[in-house]
C-alpha cells in the first residue's frame, strides 16, 4: 500500500511540474474537436433508389463486358495458307 501511495504522490507532482512549466494541451477540447471533424466528414445516408440505380448500372456493364468475344488474331508470323 506504501509503496502505491509513493507512485501515486510522485505522478501527482510530476504531472503538477509539467502542467505548470509546459504548455499542456487540453484533451477535452481536443477531443471536442475531433469528434466535430468526424461528424463533419460523415456521409449522409444515401437513398435506396439512389443505390439500386448505381448496382443495376454496375451489372449492366458487367453483363455487356461478359457477352463481348474479341474474334481472335492470327499471329503475323504465322499465314493461312490454302490446303492444296
Amino acid at each position: 500500500m506504501l509503496q502505491f501511495l509513493d507512485g501515486f504522490i510522485f505522478g501527482n507532482l510530476v504531472a503538477m511540474y509539467l502542467a505548470q512549466n509546459y504548455d499542456m494541451p487540453n484533451l477535452a477540447k481536443k477531443l471536442e474537436e475531433i469528434k466535430k471533424d468526424m461528424d463533419a466528414k460523415k456521409k449522409p445516408p444515401s437513398s435506396r433508389g439512389h443505390l439500386q440505380h448505381w448496382l443495376q448500372e454496375i451489372l449492366t456493364l458487367l453483363f455487356s463486358m461478359a457477352s463481348f468475344t474479341p474474334e481472335p488474331k492470327l499471329l503475323s508470323s504465322v499465314q493461312s495458307q490454302p490446303l492444296l
